[in-house]
């Protein structure tokens, strides 16, 4: 599993309030997310009409896959008509076998049983019906 995240700020110099920003801000969401299938948020300057800052995310299975969707996402932005693009920030993360968590067991069969016969036997004698 790889993780790709591209932060951007998207600067909207025609934007003279908030709902124009907002306007912008969900076109370019709906267009990559839609488009590319990638998760997409505004994450920062929420109240500077002419400025967001935003992030996307994808989880590929390789780097080079990763890459290729930033890519995509990325040359997409390049054709924007609405807003430019300021800073960028790209990342791939390749998390290591040792961050993955370990994995999940639950009790065995014989656990299972053994706990059922004590909740059965408990309540049994709780009712004193004189079953075993």
């Amino acid at each position: 599993m790889v993780i790709g995240v591209l932060q951007f700020e998207l600067l909207i110099p025609g934007a003279e309030s908030l709902k124009e920003k907002r306007a912008v801000v969900r076109s370019v969401r709906d267009k990559l997310s839609r488009e590319l299938r990638l998760s997409i948020a505004e994450v920062g300057a929420h109240d500077n009409p002419s400025l967001a800052m935003m992030g996307m995310a994808i989880v590929a299975n390789d780097g080079p896959r990763a890459h290729e969707l930033l890519d995509k996402a990325w040359n997409r932005l390049t054709e924007l008509r609405d807003g430019q693009i300021g800073n960028v920030r790209r990342e791939v993360i390749v998390p290591s076998r040792e961050d993955l968590a370990e994995p999940v067991t639950g009790p065995d069969e014989a656990e299972i049983a053994a706990e059922l016969l004590e909740h059965y036997t408990h309540e049994s004698e709780t009712l004193g019906d004189g079953r075993p």
